[in-house]
């Protein structure tokens, strides 16, 4: 991946940067896009509990299962 070093006050305009942002020049051309950087460890929603259990008792679902509920869901 190539690497580009931003100055100073480009980076103080990206400070508070949370979410896409496209990268345009002054006539407006975009010239690409810059994703946040996430150093948050991501949580799961499920307590330790249910994790174990998921893993000790897998459901497994058939093809025909997962398109019916598929189906439900939209």
């Amino acid at each position: 991946m190539d690497r580009l070093v931003l100055p100073n006050e480009t980076l103080a305009q990206l400070h508070h940067l949370d979410r896409y942002l496209q990268v345009c020049d002054q006539t407006g051309r975009v010239l690409g896009y810059i994703t946040p950087a996430v150093d948050q460890p991501l949580e799961s929603p499920l307590s330790d509990a249910e994790l174990q259990q998921r893993l000790e008792e897998p459901q497994r679902l058939t093809t025909q299962e997962v398109l019916e509920h598929w189906e439900k869901l939209r």
